[in-house]
């Protein structure tokens, strides 16, 4: 990745809010820009003795995909308050992938599964990136969520502060060595 990108992608993050999951993971919501264009993250971030820092399960989403999100609030909370798998919204991302919203069963336990689903060339859906939320954490989220839908244009301000500071609560010896971009999530 090149040098002016981690810069502008460090200059240009507003960190909404974190959820704890476990002792050494929690998921983070925050705005970027990405090529000049906002979008919305929903990741996992890890710690442990080896890695400190984000893990390949997350999603990125436009204001769209937020907003159609955000439009089955009440389902969602519904749905996940009586587990039952279900497709709760298919929002487009371009043409040929959706971004998803469904509650998933996966080894006997409930989840909201955020995730890109791909048109194949078989007509089949393939499943692509993103992210599996625990059901009880559905308020929290779904709220972290409507304050991020409510930063994504002021976010562009100089003035705007920071909605919440991410907390170290699990500080790792090697957090010294982490690129910057990743420094301040910890």
């Amino acid at each position: 990745m090149a040098p002016n990108v981690k810069k502008e992608e460090s200059e240009n993050v507003l960190m909404i809010g974190t959820i704890p999951i476990t002792k050494t993971t929690e998921i983070s919501l925050y705005l970027d820009t990405y090529r000049g264009k906002r979008y919305a993250n929903i990741r996992k971030f890890a710690r442990s003795a080896k890695y400190t820092g984000a893990t390949k399960q997350g999603i990125k989403l436009s204001e769209k995909n937020l907003s159609d999100i955000l439009a089955v609030r009440s389902g969602i909370l519904d749905r996940c308050n009586s587990p039952e798998e279900a497709e709760l919204c298919r929002s487009r991302k371009f043409p040929g992938t959706d971004i998803v919203l469904k509650v998933t069963l996966y080894e006997g336990k409930y989840g909201l599964d955020i995730r890109a689903i791909y048109k194949q060339e078989d007509g089949s859906e393939g499943f692509g990136r993103g992210i599996r939320l625990p059901v009880e954490k559905a308020d929290n989220i779904l709220e972290l969520l409507a304050a991020m839908a409510a930063q994504f244009h002021a976010a562009d301000s100089a003035e705007q502060p920071r909605v919440q500071e991410p907390k170290n609560e699990y500080p790792s010896k090697k957090n010294s060595d982490l690129p910057p971009t990743v420094k301040k999530y910890f």
